[in-house]
Parts: structure tokens; C-alpha cells; sequence
């Protein structure tokens, strides 16, 4: 008989319900704090690592969707946190950056990005925070190879 798994030891189950509590988490810590969805903060603070970009370029970076990335560069717009213009390499790319008021917004962001880091890593011993980080790289990896092999069986045609 083969034994009965629990769901509470699925890596899978026990990643996407640290997700989930972190991502409301963040939610709830930006909206009180900056005003801002955690989907805009996400895609600001994508912006201020990579410097000017391309929404693309942040999708790719942020795992975002391109149409969330383009909803919140376009809402973030709107609050003049972040600016468009032209690439005058391509005309037909949009060029994302921060504005000044969005670098004071980042910078009061980042702030409470860095006091949640702390209080994350303060229940974790220094070898623990070590290990952590090279357990999900790890763990980052192998999902990534694992998505591309499923698309590789997805995308080879059926035989005759």
C-alpha cells in the first residue's frame, strides 16, 4: 500500500502558502504605508533595480505578467511616481524610469522593505538565513527547468 502524502509536506503547498502570506503581507504594509498595490510597488521597485527599461524588461525581471506590468506602469503614471517616453533607438518601446516624486516614494518604500527583511531573517539563525537562500535558489532552479521541459512536451507535436 503506498503511503498517504500529506499535503502539508508538499514543497509545492508549503512555498505557495508562504507566498500567499508574505504577498498579503506586503500588501497590506504597502497600501498602509505608500498608498500603492503591491503589484505598482512591485513594478517601481523592478524599475529602480534595473534603471530605465522597457515594460517587457520588468515582466521578465518581476515575474509579472506584461498586461499587469503595463497596469501598473500606467497607474503609477497617473500618480507621477513613474514616467514613459520614446526610445529613440526603437520608437515603437516605451522607456520606463521613476520620477522624482517616485524616488521619494521608493526611498520611504524601502525602508519598510528593509524592516520586513529584518523581521523575516531575526527568527532565523545566521546559518539557517544561509542555507534558506541556497535551498530556494536551489529549489528557483529546478522549477525553472522543470517549466521548461513542460513547455518542450507541450510544444512537440503529437506523433501520426
Amino acid at each position: 500500500m503506498q503511503k498517504r502524502i500529506s499535503v502539508e509536506e508538499l514543497i509545492t503547498f508549503k512555498t505557495s502558502v508562504l507566498a500567499q502570506l508574505l504577498g498579503r503581507m506586503v500588501d497590506a504594509s504597502v497600501s498602509n504605508d505608500l498608498g500603492l498595490s503591491s503589484r505598482q510597488w512591485r513594478t517601481m521597485i523592478t524599475v529602480h533595480r534595473l534603471g530605465h527599461c522597457t515594460a517587457s524588461d520588468i515582466a521578465r525581471f518581476s515575474h509579472l505578467d506584461k498586461s499587469q506590468v503595463s497596469r501598473a506602469v500606467f497607474e503609477t503614471e497617473q500618480l507621477g511616481l513613474l514616467t514613459q517616453s520614446t526610445d529613440e533607438a526603437d520608437r515603437r518601446r516605451s522607456i520606463v524610469s521613476l520620477t522624482s516624486a517616485g524616488m521619494k516614494v521608493m526611498e520611504r518604500g524601502l525602508r519598510g522593505t528593509q524592516h520586513r527583511q529584518r523581521a523575516l531573517e531575526g527568527c532565523l539563525s545566521p546559518d539557517d538565513r544561509v542555507a534558506l537562500h541556497r535551498i530556494l535558489d536551489t529549489l528557483t532552479a529546478q522549477a525553472r527547468h522543470m517549466l521548461e521541459q513542460a513547455k518542450a512536451t507541450k510544444d512537440r507535436p503529437s506523433p501520426p
